[in-house]
């Protein structure tokens, strides 16, 4: 099996270094897959489900914050600030943040006020779809 070197780093922690056969990364333009052998690139990622397969393994999800994707010489960094498995997301602090996100929406004062209340609301309601996939 094809395999390459993946490296998804948080701005606190390492969350995974290793090998992987595949990795799904929300991005930009959609969800995107990287296999073994794949151009280089760089992409912006969005708040949303990361997902990787290491050899022989089963896929492993996580959440991920903004950030970006890079594949350079068969090597591959995610890098973004917050990543967190599923049973590390505080489902109350996302539902909370959900629902804050929701009441600025309504209030929203601005363009700006309203666009940054969507992106936390597109983060909390990531962290939620993910803490509900078993590990």
């Amino acid at each position: 099996m094809n395999t390459f070197e993946l490296h998804i780093l948080a701005a606190q922690r390492s969350l995974f270094e290793g090998q992987a056969e595949s990795l799904i990364v929300p991005t930009t333009e959609g969800m995107y897959g990287i296999q073994a052998k794949h151009m280089n690139m760089i992409a912006g990622i969005i708040p949303g489900e990361l997902t990787y397969r290491t050899p022989g393994g089963a896929d492993t999800h996580a959440f991920v914050a903004a950030g970006m994707v890079i594949v350079k010489d068969g090597v591959v960094t995610v890098m973004v600030g917050a990543a967190e498995y599923p049973d590390e997301i505080d489902v109350n602090r996302a539902q909370r943040a959900a629902e804050q996100a929701r009441e600025e929406m309504v209030r929203h004062k601005s363009k700006r006020t309203y666009a940054e209340a969507q992106r936390q609301l597109a983060r909390a309601t990531s962290r939620l779809k993910v803490s509900k996939i078993s590990k």
